[in-house]
């Protein structure tokens, strides 16, 4: 092979239209056309002059059958061979129909029905006999007669192009088929027929989005996907009713609107893709625009990834028989072992996918060489996208000499001593110094992975979609999992680990933190502010309001870090209290919380038996929408398959309101008992102060013991061990809390209530204030006014929280844990990245870069699926509150007598 220090491409066939492009791109990277002496283009030269390129490039496939490769053959081949098993939709359609019946059909269901006529004429007869009666008590066709009943047909596209299919055209019964068969448009031509996908519509019109798959190697298999997609929208409105006579324009892609173009979409294109800029990805645009119509685009995106991931999985062993079929040359003197071809062939395919009406993605066609030409359209062109694209495929493929690295300078000999003394640890999978050590890998496997690290390595905009961390695409592969793929998954996970552990050290500052939650730094902000308004208050009303407010800020670190220690994760805040975990704001806003419903509680003058009961349902009352929009702004996360939490209200767990209602509870009924039987008189005793601050230290204490008691008796006895539903169980508390509220209201004047309670000054020295200047009813009004335009203004998509959450790990892995009433309950220990329901998403991060079985890494917001009842729950939350608020604590009309006219009366 002669030394060359520039690339060069081959094309093996007489230069067409869809070559300029690529070549184009080449030609930019400075990859040279190779000229052979003949001038002749031809497949031939493979073997004659392999030495001479890097790259050969061809729009048609390769006669595979014809071509003799060179004993050594170095050259990269943009054809895979066995790739017309995906791209012949008849080949493809079989194919999975055999790999339904191996794995179930479950695994396999998302290909629409193929059929090729003539030859499939009865599969096709019996087809319509069943989609009748799966259609027959579909509650849909009250408005849509042939709903789940319509097929298309459309002219065979020449050498399986799907990019080149002609236009189809829809049709419903055998009567349908047979008059379009006979007209001018197919009269005498080979057609296909594909059983019809009911659409997803986007805003009223049918689209198809293509997803740019690149497989690289076979062994190890190799899979990525490139992160800008091609999204096509129907030129025309789809119709209330598609009938046969509807236009075809509704239903077919060889024209079609951008979706910069769409009126829909555009707003959320920051900046329109040009010939020299990307632009905003439309695919995140539209997954933005799908959330707000409800549709979970998690497990949308999950699916497809799924789909290509199967098909091509469950290949392989086909890939690797059609190259093991190919010929070698005989070796020349002095050739030595042939060349391994496991990394001479690669492809780009595009998998097009459809959306039916439950969001379930369809596989349509795999199109072979898709075109990279740029589409003008009326207000932009995706020529920089694709070439993009092609600049990072040729990089990813590693054309270019200077990208082969070469293996023999990292593959250093064994050193026992430096084996032993560096190498002990084998998780070390990214350290090629040590991999000739023993026990890690053979030459063979080393000089493999060296080849897709270093490929890795260049990967740009793809994304690997396999191997991933999980390995649950794994099962389907045709042939085993071997040495080869286990050296590169070893290698990506601990490469992966190390990358992103590096994100741990990046501060979360300020501005930072406006960026990525602003509702965080909200309400983190007027909980300081409102700190102040609280302090303002204790320090009016005297020490004892201190005490209680500092064993109110225990009792929360105590709910915390006891009892949500694995069930609750904090976002990280500008503050952070134990390890990363705690925030001090979450910390004082549940101690503000605690405050206000123990100063409103004590304002009611009800009988002491009856006040926990209420302080109960107030603490409930304010914490509430907190806990609504705390889990939607990403402010905290909870377990995802705890079953403790299963039961939610508005997505907020039942088991975290039980909580917070006996805590409360547990509180009050502390402070009743400690003041009766430890402290001395009503007020704050200076020379008693060791009594005082006892008091701080054993309110937590008995509290905990008087909530725990709640607990097993008002929830996990009724709803884990009776069996009432937790919410049933919780609004049945709740109105009992009420009516005993009430009752006890009613009997507020008796003379033996009055004069068993504390003089109405002891905790609130602003009893006499207008309600507009009384300090708690003030920090009611702040958090509730912040709440409403926090729900009003910020969109949770927009928001990006980096810090502690339920750990990521294998999908499978159970642990136990008791409840408080001795119950053994299982849950998953790891966050399943491909299966969980909690409102976030992982941010469309490759799942082979998160961080495996730790905690820290970030997830991004979902949308609403019901914005208007949030807007409703917590304007009518705020409206009650405050209203609430001002009853209990307006100036009184009758009172006792209180603490400040004692000395006048004694005078």
């Amino acid at each position: 092979m002669s030394a060359r220090t520039h690339a060069r491409f081959f094309l093996p066939e007489a230069k067409q239209q869809q070559h300029n492009p690529v070549v184009q791109q080449m030609e930019a990277l400075g990859i040279a056309s190779f000229q052979t002496a003949d001038s002749q283009a031809s497949w031939a030269k493979l073997k004659s002059d392999s030495a001479e390129f890097d790259l050969v490039w061809s729009v048609a496939d390769p006669p595979f059958a014809q071509l003799e490769i060179p004993h050594q053959f170095a050259a990269k081949v943009n054809h895979l061979p066995g790739a017309q098993l995906l791209t012949s939709p008849d080949a493809l359609n079989q194919h999975l129909e055999a790999q339904k019946k191996k794995h179930g059909k479950f695994y396999f269901d998302f290909v629409p029905g193929h059929f090729e006529l003539p030859q499939d004429r009865d599969r096709l007869t019996n087809a319509f006999t069943e989609v009748r009666k799966k259609a027959e008590f579909e509650s849909k066709r009250t408005r849509d007669a042939h709903v789940y009943q319509r097929f298309l047909v459309r002219e065979r596209a020449a050498n399986s192009n799907e990019d080149q299919a002609k236009r189809s055209a829809m049709f419903v019964t055998e009567e349908d088929l047979q008059f379009k068969l006979q007209s001018n448009e197919f009269a005498g031509k080979t057609v296909v027929v594909d059983q019809y996908v009911e659409p997803l519509l986007l805003d009223n019109h049918k689209f198809r989005v293509g997803f740019y798959v690149a497989v690289t190697s076979v062994k190890p298999l190799r899979i990525y996907v490139y992160g800008h997609l091609l999204i096509q929208i129907a030129k025309a409105e789809y119709p209330s009713k598609l009938v046969v006579e509807s236009d075809p324009a509704a239903y077919n892609f060889d024209q079609y609107i951008a979706p910069w173009d769409f009126s829909d979409l555009q707003t959320d294109f920051h900046e329109l893709p040009s010939a020299t800029r990307e632009g905003t990805n439309a695919w995140h645009v539209l997954k933005r625009h799908l959330r707000k119509k409800g549709v979970d685009t998690k497990r949308l995106q999950d699916e497809v990834d799924a789909a290509i991931a199967k098909v091509v999985l469950s290949s392989r062993g086909n890939f690797q028989g059609e190259q093991a079929k190919l010929k070698r040359a005989r070796a020349q003197t002095g050739d030595g072992s042939p060349s391994d071809l496991s990394d001479s062939f690669f492809d780009l395919w595009k998998f097009n996918f459809e959306f039916d009406d439950k969001a379930k993605p369809w596989l349509v066609g795999v199109v072979s060489n898709p075109s990279m030409e740029g589409q003008q359209s009326v207000l932009a062109t995706d020529e920089a996208i694709k070439k993009r694209l092609l600049h990072d495929l040729l990089n990813l493929v590693g054309v270019h000499p200077q990208a082969r690295l070469p293996f023999e300078k990292f593959f250093r000999p064994s050193d026992p001593k430096f084996c032993s003394d560096k190498c002990g640890d084998k998780s070390r999978a990214w350290d090629a110094s040590c991999w000739s050590c023993p026990g890690w890998f053979s030459p063979q496997v080393a000089r493999n992975l060296f080849t897709a690290m270093t490929e890795y390595a260049r990967r740009g905009n793809f994304n690997l979609l396999f191997p991933s961390l999980e390995q649950e695409f794994s099962q389907f592969l045709d042939t085993e999992f071997s040495e080869y793929d286990i050296a590169f998954d070893r290698h990506i996970g601990v490469f992966s680990i190390k990358m992103v552990a590096t994100s741990r050290v990046m501060p979360i500052a300020f501005l930072g933190l406006l960026q990525e939650n602003l509702s965080l730094a909200v309400v983190e902000g007027v909980t300081y502010l409102s700190v102040f308004l609280l302090m303002l208050h204790v320090h009016s009303s005297g020490k004892r309001n201190a005490t209680m407010l500092i064993a109110a800020m225990l009792q929360v670190m105590i709910v915390e870090l006891l009892f949500y220690n694995t069930e609750r994760w904090h976002g990280q805040a500008l503050v952070m209290m134990v390890s990363e975990r705690l925030p001090l704001y979450n910390v004082l806003l549940q101690a503000q919380l605690y405050y206000i419903a123990f100063v409103a509680t004590s304002r009611l003058r009800i009988d002491p038996f009856f006040q926990p009961f209420a302080m109960g349902s107030l603490m409930v009352l304010l914490v509430f929408p907190f806990e609504l929009l705390g889990s939607k702004f990403l402010w905290w996360t909870w377990h995802d398959t705890d079953p403790l939490l299963a039961d939610r209200l508005m997505g907020v767990p039942c088991h975290a309101l039980f909580y917070y209602y006996s805590f409360s509870f547990g509180f009050l009924c502390a402070h009743h008992i400690l003041r009766s039987i430890w402290l001395v008189g009503d007020y704050y005793e200076e020379e008693h102060w060791h009594l005082e601050w006892s008091y701080v230290l054993l309110m937590p204490v008995v509290g905990t013991l008087f909530a725990m008691g709640f607990l097993i008796l008002g929830y996990h006895l009724t709803v884990h061990l009776i069996g009432i539903e937790a919410q049933v169980c919780f609004f049945l508390l709740i109105g009992f809390s009420l009516l005993l509220f009430w009752m006890a209201d009613r009997e507020r004047d008796l003379p033996d209530v009055q004069k068993a309670l504390e003089p109405v000054d002891v905790y609130d020295s602003d009893w006499l204030y207008s309600c507009m200047d009384h300090a708690v009813n003030q920090m009611v009004f702040l958090h509730s006014f912040v709440l409403v335009l926090l729900v009003l203004l910020v969109d949770p998509m927009n928001i990006v929280s980096l810090g502690h959450h339920q750990p990521l790990g294998n999908c499978l892995e159970n642990e136990s844990f008791y409840s408080l009433v001795g119950l053994q309950h299982f849950r998953k220990k790891h966050l399943c990245v491909h299966n969980f329901d909690e409102p976030f998403n992982l941010c469309n991060y490759p799942v082979t870069q998160l961080l495996y079985e730790d905690s820290w890494y970030m997830i991004c917001g979902g949308g609403y699926s019901n914005f208007a009842s949030y807007v409703a729950l917590v304007l009518g939350y705020s409206a009650v509150l405050n209203l609430l608020f001002y009853q209990m604590l307006k100036r009184p009309q009758r009172t006792r007598i209180v603490s400040f006219r004692k000395g006048i009366l004694a005078n």
